[in-house]
């Protein structure tokens, strides 16, 4: 195994400084150096808070379908960008996701702050940010299945002959758990 690179490095090109970074924003997904999405969510859930703020003043001069399209559009949208890449994150940090959402069916059923979320859920004909998550998941690898997806991805999975997936990817650390191709082939096995 080689050393480790000091966390205080710099780079000079042309005069100008490159120092380390823990964390690192492409196009609006925050990557931390552990692939935790820690900051991401953190960062998620803090612009929907504001959101949520907005929805809630909406309550007494809209009507619940109007809601509830002010939060698929506007709020739901935030919590499900890069969904396929968070997959992988840990459930700690993905609740925060999850509490979201069940802040704002709360709202706009009008409900108490602490009535059960899941029945609310189910009124507004919404699904929990998880299992949307897994359908779409199980919807990438079915295109890779079809070779409708990057070719990188077309020889990732098999299909047995009971209909259920297999994959070449070995893991041997946690970390190769969070691969696509083994995130992949578990969600789509329990979808069957």
């Amino acid at each position: 195994m080689g050393k480790k690179i000091p966390q205080d490095i710099e780079l000079n090109l042309d005069n100008f400084k490159i120092k380390p970074s823990p964390h690192v924003n492409i196009l609006g997904i925050i990557f931390d150096q552990h692939l935790t999405f820690k900051k991401d969510i953190e960062n998620t859930v803090s612009k929907c808070q504001g959101l949520v703020m907005i929805l809630r003043k909406c309550v007494k001069s809209l009507p619940k379908e109007l809601l509830k399209l002010l939060y698929i559009g506007i709020i739901r949208s935030k919590l499900e960008y890069a969904n396929s890449i968070k997959a992988s994150v840990s459930k700690t940090h993905l609740h925060k996701l999850e509490v979201v959402q069940k802040i704002c069916v709360r709202i706009i059923t009008n409900s108490p702050r602490d009535a059960h979320s899941d029945p609310l859920i189910v009124s507004l004909g919404l699904d929990a940010l998880e299992a949307r998550r897994k359908k779409h998941i199980v919807k990438y690898v079915k295109r890779c299945l079809s070779n409708k997806f990057h070719p990188n991805f077309h020889n990732i999975f098999r299909l047995n002959s009971d209909g259920k997936l297999d994959t070449d990817i070995k893991t041997r650390i946690a970390s190769g758990k969070r691969r696509f191709g083994v995130i992949g082939q578990k969600f789509y096995n329990e979808s069957i």
